[in-house]
C-alpha cells in the first residue's frame, strides 16, 4: 500500500499517532517531497485543532509542524500549489507555525495567485485570505464552470477535502447572497 492510501486509511480510522510516525517517515525518507510536507502539515494542523489526542503530546506535535513548516518552506517557496495550501492553512493557526506568520500567510497565498494566476483556486485562495466579495464569485465559477479543480483538490486527500469544504461553503454562502437559494 502506498503511503496516501495507508495516511488516508489511518486518518478515517483516526489513529492520529501512527500517521504522525508514518508522516515522519515519509518526510524522512522524501525529504524533496511537496505532497508529503503539505500533507504532514496539515495533519498535524488538524490534530492539534480539532481531533482528541493524549495532551502529553501536544509539545511535540507543536514542534513538528513548525519545524516541517521551516523546512519545507525554505525547499518550496516558490511553488504554488504549496503556497495555496500551506498559506491558508497557517491563518488557521499561525500562532503554531511563529508569531511573525500571520502576514506571510497573505504573502502565500498571493505569492501562489501570483505564479500562477490563470488558477481560479489560487486566486480565491488569495481572494477569500483578504475578505474580498469576488472570491464567492470565484468560488461559483470553480463549482460550475471548472470541475477538474474540484477532482484535483479531491486527488490531494485530507488537506484537499478541507479547502473544498471551504470553497463550497463559500460558495453557499454567495449563492444566498446572490441569488437567495
Amino acid at each position: 500500500m502506498d503511503w496516501k492510501k495507508y495516511l488516508e486509511t489511518l486518518e478515517n480510522d483516526k489513529d492520529w499517532l501512527a500517521a504522525i510516525d508514518l508522516m515522519q517517515q515519509v518526510i524522512e525518507n522524501n525529504p524533496s517531497d511537496k505532497e508529503a510536507y503539505i500533507r504532514g502539515i496539515y495533519l498535524l494542523l488538524n490534530i492539534l485543532l480539532e481531533e482528541d489526542y493524549p495532551e502529553d503530546k501536544h509539545d511535540t506535535m507543536a514542534s513538528f509542524l513548525k519545524k516541517y513548516f521551516e523546512e519545507s518552506y525554505s525547499k518550496f517557496s516558490n511553488d504554488a500549489e504549496y503556497l495555496f495550501f500551506i498559506g491558508y492553512f497557517i491563518e488557521l493557526a499561525d500562532w503554531y507555525f511563529g508569531e511573525d506568520k500571520l502576514e506571510l500567510a497573505g504573502e502565500m497565498t498571493k505569492r501562489a495567485y501570483n505564479l500562477e494566476s490563470k488558477n481560479l483556486l489560487y486566486e480565491w485562495s488569495w481572494r477569500f485570505s483578504k475578505g474580498d466579495p469576488l472570491a464567492g464569485k470565484l468560488s461559483e465559477k470553480i463549482f460550475t464552470l471548472d470541475k477538474s479543480k474540484i477532482d484535483w483538490l479531491k486527488s490531494k486527500g485530507a488537506p484537499g477535502h478541507y479547502l473544498l469544504n471551504v470553497i463550497k461553503n463559500c460558495y453557499e454562502d454567495y449563492k444566498q447572497q446572490a441569488y437567495g437559494n
